[in-house]
């Protein structure tokens, strides 16, 4: 089945007020940013297919996304260096 919209327009603008993904990961390596982003354009592709934000495809994709990005931010966490100045 062809898709026929345009993903940039269809997609609503998000109400929220909170950080862009690309904004919050400012320390992800260039390959993480680009895997994030496939994986969010595979989800909106996957949300138009199934027509449902509960199908258990989407749902499965966006936890993992969801996961992919916890595991950036988790490894970031571990290797942030303190220094204490006195």
């Amino acid at each position: 089945m062809k898709n026929d919209y345009e993903i940039k327009k269809d997609i609503p603008k998000p109400h929220s007020k909170g950080t862009p993904t690309y904004k919050s990961l400012h320390y992800a390596t260039g390959n993480d940013l680009q895997t994030i982003e496939a994986l969010r354009h595979k989800l909106v592709e996957l949300f138009f297919q199934e027509g449902s934000f509960s199908s258990p495809s989407v749902l499965q994709l966006s936890q993992e996304l969801d996961e992919y990005i916890v595991a950036i931010q988790k490894n970031h966490e571990n290797n942030k260096v303190t220094v204490n100045v006195e």
